[in-house]
């Protein structure tokens, strides 16, 4: 429970704050923080407090995508401004 607070308060700071050089840095950066927030939720999907076993597995497997597409969209961000910096 306290990630998830500290998280949102994170959050909501970084909203509060617009220190980000261009748009893309802009958007990502609260593309991110909006993950980093759901992802901050799914830690209580694996306790006790879903009884069915498939559901929690099935929560498992939707962390694991969740993640991925972070990871995608940020590696792809990242490609898209290297290769227009080199053009």
């Amino acid at each position: 429970m306290p990630n998830i607070v500290l998280t949102l308060i994170d959050t909501c700071v970084s909203y509060s704050m617009n220190v980000e050089d261009n748009k893309t840095a802009y958007y990502l950066a609260r593309y991110n923080d909006a993950m980093v927030l759901l992802m901050s939720y799914f830690p209580l999907l694996f306790t006790d407090f879903i009884l069915d076993l498939e559901t929690r597995y099935s929560a498992g497997w939707m962390y694991i995508a969740v993640v991925a597409l972070m990871v995608i969209v940020n590696l792809v961000v990242v490609a898209r401004g290297t290769i227009l910096e080199i053009v």
